[in-house]
């Protein structure tokens, strides 16, 4: 029985296919397969905000509500940079890094970076965010 139900689901078309959405994904140059289309706990709580600072402040409350820093932290200043400025800043020269946390500056990241409606994009600032506020407890 288990045969005829693993054959049954080979004929069914992807899923993915219907909504238009790819099957794979490139990430640094290589194929991979493309992420299920479901919402995460986290894009739940972040949703869909207007600008960048209630982006940062939800993402903040994020971070308190699944991390062991229960305590407010300072908003950082949060800076889209063109990406050739922030690796000769930061990297003396071309690197591959897309956002930064610096102690005292705030958080910098690639202009071209999308943070506002990109999943991916929110990912590298929320990581970033995580430096802060460990920063600010440390």
């Amino acid at each position: 029985m288990i045969g005829l139900a693993a054959l049954a689901l080979t004929n069914v078309p992807d899923a993915r296919a219907d909504l238009g959405a790819p099957s794979t994904a490139t990430v640094y140059g290589a194929q991979v397969a493309a992420m299920p289309l479901t919402e995460t706990k986290f894009a739940r709580q972040i949703g869909r905000p207007d600008n960048v600072d209630e982006l940062v402040r939800r993402m903040l409350t994020a971070i308190r509500a699944w991390s062991p820093y229960d305590t407010d932290v300072s908003m950082p200043a949060v800076r889209a940079v063109p990406r050739e400025e922030m690796h000769s800043r930061l990297c003396g020269g071309p690197c591959t890094i897309r956002a930064a946390y610096v102690p005292g500056e705030g958080v910098y990241y690639d202009s071209s970076m999308q943070p506002l409606t990109n999943r991916y994009h929110q990912s590298i600032l929320f990581h970033e965010l995580v430096h802060h506020v460990q920063v600010e407890h440390a």
